[in-house]
């Protein structure tokens, strides 16, 4: 059987190693859905992750609408797994492709509260660069997956990802943390 193709951004799995906090959104900030790739700008502000030049924070566990100010809650631990669902365009994952990093991209128009970010499985390959690309790292097939238990190697692959590099863990070529 074929996998449902239904992006539904990034959901934590198995479990959260640390439960989300509420951060500041200011009023500026895009529209951010649950499941979207949150950054943390220079303001102090949570924004929507939109260009591969973008070392991401961590994932919206809420809804915020743009053009107002407030709070939205995040998971934030660098080492949190998620299930993600592959794009499907170009390459389909395989087994092979475990290890290895890949780009997120928004391919749908998402639908409602709930984020349409995926995993760019054409762009897969074995070296992620910070403030270039290739932020998700591709651990396995998500066996057990609840959004498509008949989830399988494929396009639209559930897969269970991790990102290689946040601004919580990103040192910057002196040294330093970079961007919290």
């Amino acid at each position: 059987m074929a996998n449902k193709d239904q992006a539904f951004g990034m959901e934590p799995y198995p479990s959260i190693i640390a439960p989300p906090i509420d951060l500041c959104v200011d009023a500026a900030a895009s529209t951010i859905r649950r499941g979207d790739i949150v950054i943390k700008e220079d303001d102090g502000g949570i924004n929507l992750w939109s260009a591969i030049t973008q070392i991401p924070f961590g994932v919206a566990a809420g809804y915020h609408l743009t053009g107002t100010a407030g709070r939205i809650p995040v998971y934030w631990h660098p080492f949190q797994m998620y299930i993600m669902q592959e794009d499907g365009v170009g390459t389909t994952s395989a087994q092979t492709h475990a290890g290895n990093v890949a780009d997120p991209v928004i391919t749908e128009t998402p639908n409602g509260k709930q984020s349409a970010f995926e995993l760019d499985i054409s762009s897969v390959g074995t070296t992620a660069t910070p403030g270039t690309s290739k932020c998700l790292r591709i651990i396995d097939l998500a066996d057990g997956c609840p959004q498509d238990p008949e989830n399988a190697w494929g396009a639209h692959a559930k897969l269970l990802v991790m990102f290689a590099f946040t601004q919580l863990n990103y040192v910057n070529t002196n040294g330093y943390p970079q961007g919290v």
